[in-house]
């Protein structure tokens, strides 16, 4: 079934967990992870049960990459306060996100960028 809308379900700072380490970034609408264009022209998307690795690009492909969850949870933390103390709501908090967790972030082989 395509849809040609896609409703937000507010924001978050999320960190992605794969195999090369830990990302962490503020995401509005995380759901978009599932979604994959049928026809981009027409903003026609298709909810699958796998990750659409493109989305993963766009909400962290530029993060820093940390190699443990602790670490993470700290920038994650300082992340949440920034938002909060500029008068922003963070509504879903800071979550972990592990749905690629057995995976190499998109664009990363043997735990070095495909550059």
């Amino acid at each position: 079934m395509a849809v040609t809308h896609i409703v937000n379900h507010g924001n978050g700072i999320y960190i992605l967990q794969t195999l090369d380490g830990f990302r962490t970034a503020h995401v509005q609408n995380l759901d978009l992870i599932w979604w994959w264009p049928i026809d981009e022209q027409k903003f026609q998307y298709e909810k699958r049960e796998e990750v659409y690795p493109e989305c993963l690009m766009d909400f962290w492909g530029k993060c820093n990459v940390y190699k443990t969850e602790p670490e993470a949870i700290h920038i994650a933390q300082q992340m949440y306060h920034e938002y909060m103390r500029s008068g922003q709501v963070v509504k879903q908090g800071i979550q972990i996100v592990r749905v690629y967790q057995t995976k190499n972030f998109p664009g990363v082989v043997n735990d070095v960028p495909n550059v």
